[in-house]
């Protein structure tokens, strides 16, 4: 009886310890202070308030207005204000607003504030996970916001303006820059080197002086859904080839995507960079290029899906070597005639400029929609090399220097893919492949008098006709390039894939007739030397039966990787909640030393128990 009593107190006192153990494990920690600033107090009294209070402690500031300010943080502070106070800084001094100093200041937040400074508004010294948020800074002398040596700072709805630069990010990694507006600045909007990992996302980055975004001796830059407007001078006085929306030079694993870049000085500029990837963007009229890659040696740079209209070039390659460069996918369109620094050419769509030399043949520019510019489609008259370039879309009147080495234009064709429904592709003139990375083109599609209009996706536009038009003529046109055919009365794919004869609008120069309108354009003579090749865009054949594409097995994620099954099994969902949550590890090692101690206890019994059941 005294041996059951003692092991059922030690079994007790041992699930009261478990029970203590978890319930700790779950506990909040105590509530740090909340102390009050007064409108009273001056910045040596503020300084006492902030050397006093606790690590987590929030600071808030009652008073409208502070002036004189300069304030150092050295531990993990939560500094807010909910009435918008002003903090004004020391007009001769130079120093910061807050100085954020040293790895006991990490995690520190700042909120709220309008912050006036002439050195620096906030300066990040060497810490972590500083927060800036819903506040407008600005100082007259230097960078409203400066982080240096520092990781994981994050500024979120916030103006940065009147600044010589908006924000200085130097020697840090893991910065964040999320729904702000950096404007008006003397100099750059922000200035990112020598930095790892910097993140600049939806934000608004207009009216500063030099550049919107300047990018040096960096890695893994990204730039996205953003607005970068009127940056650098946009006029032909002012315009500078490094100046304008972003500028990118000897850095590494730079994503420019998603954002709107129009009306700065310059669009976007790389400089002797690698893994660069420029996609998806609207760049339209910037006064000088859209995009200018130049420099010694670029590599792996990727220019795809991109709007670029109504710049004074569209881009321009005038780089000395250029390994694996791929243009592909983009609208070039539009180029505007306009005076240039060094009387340099413009209204040309892709144009290789007196740098350019890169023999390599690793380059890659095809089915881009290259149309509609004012001088000249391509040109290389002043280039060191004469480039090769791929199968494009060039529209109705392609203007090209002779001196560019252009593939056959891409093709468009009516496929019939059923008995009232017709595709019409654009055929990449070399492969004779549809090409699906095309970007999406206007099509006009007419039968029987009756006409529908659709965009393309995936290199085609797909078309249903009404079966009660019966027999007639079938026409498809854009960018002014016709193609046509007949259609049957059964309405039915014929088996025959011979492609019928038909008439085909040709480019100026170019002749139509019978059978596939494909052609090349007469030699016209060109200003300054030039001689200009067309290089049709058109074919006038149909296929009677077309193969229809199998379905893709999965659909792209937003990461670009296929579509997979996202089901798992419970061993799965297991292995993933005791990983990401180390207090599972905790209470399954709790049980499992419950039961050994359990079992150890009732040893004997057990055996007994055992014993009698073997009987």
């Amino acid at each position: 009886m005294k041996k059951t009593n003692t092991k059922n107190v030690i079994i007790v006192l041992f699930l009261l310890f478990i029970g203590i153990s978890i319930h700790t494990s779950f506990v909040e920690p105590v509530s740090a202070a909340n102390i009050n600033v007064t409108s009273t107090m001056d910045n040596s009294e503020i300084q006492d308030v902030l050397d006093s209070a606790a690590s987590g402690d929030t600071i808030n500031f009652l008073g409208t207005l502070y002036t004189n300010i300069q304030l150092t943080i050295n531990k993990t502070l939560n500094i807010v204000t909910r009435v918008g106070t002003v903090l004004s800084g020391s007009s001769s001094s130079g120093a910061a607003v807050f100085l954020i100093n040293g790895s006991k200041a990490s995690g520190t937040q700042i909120s709220g504030f309008n912050i006036t400074g002439s050195g620096s508004g906030i300066l990040v010294n060497s810490t972590n996970n500083v927060n800036i948020s819903n506040c407008n800074i600005s100082a007259s002398d230097g960078s409203a916001v400066t982080i240096n040596k520092s990781s994981g700072t994050n500024i979120k709805n916030s103006n940065i303006t009147n600044s010589i630069t908006g924000i200085n990010i130097s020697n840090s990694k893991n910065t964040k820059i999320t729904g702000s507006t950096i404007k008006n600045n003397a100099k750059n909007g922000i200035d990112v080197g020598n930095s790892v990992n910097t993140t600049i996302n939806n934000d608004k980055i207009t009216n500063n002086a030099e550049r919107g975004v300047k990018i040096y001796n960096s890695n893994s830059t990204v730039i996205n859904g953003s607005a970068l407007k009127y940056n650098g001078d946009n006029s032909s006085a002012g315009v500078s080839y490094d100046e304008g929306a972003v500028s990118v030079k000897n850095s590494k694993g730079v994503k420019i995507i998603y954002n709107t870049i129009n009306s700065n000085s310059q669009g976007v500029t790389v400089v002797d960079s690698s893994n660069v990837n420029i996609n998806n963007n609207t760049i339209t009229y910037n006064y000088g290029e859209g995009i200018l890659l130049n420099g010694t040696l670029l590599e792996n740079i990727f220019i795809k899906s991109n709007d670029i209209e109504k710049n004074a070039n569209g881009i321009v390659s005038n780089y000395h070597k250029g390994i694996n460069i791929i243009i592909s996918g983009n609208i070039i369109t539009k180029s505007v005639e306009r005076s240039l620094p060094n009387d340099e050419d413009s209204g040309i769509g892709l144009k290789f400029g007196s740098g350019y030399a890169s023999d390599t043949g690793k380059e890659v520019i095809e089915h881009n929609a290259i149309l509609d510019n004012d001088y000249m489609d391509m040109r290389a008259r002043d280039s060191q090399v004469w480039p090769h370039v791929g199968s494009n879309w060039y529209g109705y009147r392609p203007i090209i220097c002779s001196c560019v080495q252009h593939a056959a234009g891409i093709n468009m064709l009516i496929v019939q893919l059923g008995p009232n429904t017709y595709s019409v592709q654009f055929i990449d003139g070399v492969t004779k492949k549809t090409a699906t990375d095309l970007p999406s083109i206007h099509v006009k599609f007419t039968a029987g008098g009756v006409s529908q209009m659709s965009w393309t996706s995936n290199g085609q536009a797909v078309f249903n006709v009404d079966s009660g038009l019966g027999a007639g003529l079938l026409t498809a046109a854009a960018d002014m390039v016709s193609v046509f055919t007949n259609r049957e009365d059964n309405d039915k794919p014929s088996p025959d894939p011979t492609p019928n004869n038909g008439t085909g609008t040709n480019s100026t120069g170019g002749g139509g007739g019978n059978g596939p309108g494909s052609g090349t354009n007469g030699a016209n003579g060109g200003t300054g030397g030039d001689s200009n090749s067309g290089a049709t865009s058109g074919t006038s054949s149909s296929v009677g039966q077309a193969t229809a594409a199998s379905a893709s097995a999965g659909s792209a994620g937003s990461n670009g990787q296929s579509g997979t099954d996202s089901k798992k099994t419970v061993q799965e969902l297991l292995i993933d909640n005791t990983v990401k949550n180390p207090t599972v590890w905790s209470i399954i090692g709790i049980i499992i030393l419950l039961i050994v101690i359990l079992g150890a206890y009732y040893r004997n019994e057990l055996m007994k128990m055992i014993k009698k059941s073997k009987k």
